[in-house]
């Protein structure tokens, strides 16, 4: 049955979807089109469809989180809640994907994201004094509840002096520790 439903929920995920959250979140800041651009690309190599575009049920929520790391590329980590039944899918560059599981359980991992903002936090472009760095990692988180699209990005948090900063380090930390096995993303 639990196999059922996980090719159930990916079907959904890869189906193209005709509707729209009705309302969309997205900063006017010079890193969303280039980044989107990638996240695009990778999400249909990977046979997602894109989060902005997707219509999803009432209750249902979905959060990326890709992790970008100069020239060795990306990871998306996908997270979906439809009742309480969850997906959770990995891809490094689109190409290798699976479903992750969480160490703890969906409800726990959930409960300490939120808590630390993963829903909330604001783009970091309406932030002050951002640092500027050639290297390093950044994060771009997507959110789709069906009523509201949103998403953010963080780049090289760990050379930002804003507490929003390492927020977004411990989310991933927790994400990446849960789902796989490891502290953060990397090359």
């Amino acid at each position: 049955m639990r196999s059922y439903v996980i090719f159930l929920l990916s079907l959904a995920m890869i189906t193209p979807a005709f509707a729209a959250p009705e309302e969309l979140d997205i900063p006017q800041a010079p890193w969303e089109p280039i980044f989107f651009y990638s996240i695009n690309l990778k999400s249909q190599k990977a046979r997602w469809t894109p989060l902005r575009q997707m219509d999803i049920p009432n209750g249902a929520i979905e959060v990326r989180v890709w992790s970008w790391f100069g020239f060795w590329g990306s990871e998306g980590l996908l997270l979906r809640r439809d009742g309480d039944q969850w997906l959770g899918l990995y891809t490094r560059n689109g190409f290798e994907v699976r479903e992750v599981h969480p160490e703890t359980s969906w409800n726990a991992l959930w409960k300490r994201v939120e808590a630390l903002g993963i829903l909330t936090l604001p783009d970091s472009s309406t932030l002050p004094g951002e640092a500027d760095s050639l290297d390093g990692i950044g994060y771009v988180v997507e959110i789709n509840d069906g009523k509201l699209y949103r998403t953010y990005h963080y780049d090289n948090p760990q050379g930002q002096e804003w507490p929003e900063a390492e927020k977004i380090i411990e989310i991933v930390k927790t994400l990446y520790g849960e789902l796989l096995k490891k502290d953060s993303p990397s090359p």
